[in-house]
């Protein structure tokens, strides 16, 4: 697992914008990936195994940003992949 983020901490999740930082992260990783979004300030990055169950790792980011995470700093409840082969994010 990986923290993504800025090197001030502040509205780090915008990172996944950058250009190639994605593809650098999946060879770090040897493939495809879930991003899950933290806060506004940075997205954690999962491998993707092919045995992590997605419908848990979405209620994992609704429930932390219902408890942990100030409403204003809230990203998405909604979890994505890197798909290397294709260099895109797509919805989980």
């Amino acid at each position: 697992m990986k923290v993504l983020t800025n090197n001030k901490g502040i509205h780090g999740a915008a990172c996944i914008l950058y250009p190639g930082v994605l593809d650098s992260v999946a060879q770090e990783m040897g493939g495809g990936f879930f991003i899950l979004p933290s806060s506004v300030h940075e997205v954690i990055l999962l491998p993707d195994t092919g045995n992590e169950d997605s419908g848990e790792l979405k209620k994992i980011i609704s429930a932390v940003n219902t408890t942990q995470v100030a409403q204003e700093e809230v990203l998405s409840d909604t979890l994505y992949r890197y798909d290397r082969a294709d260099k895109r994010v797509v919805i989980a």
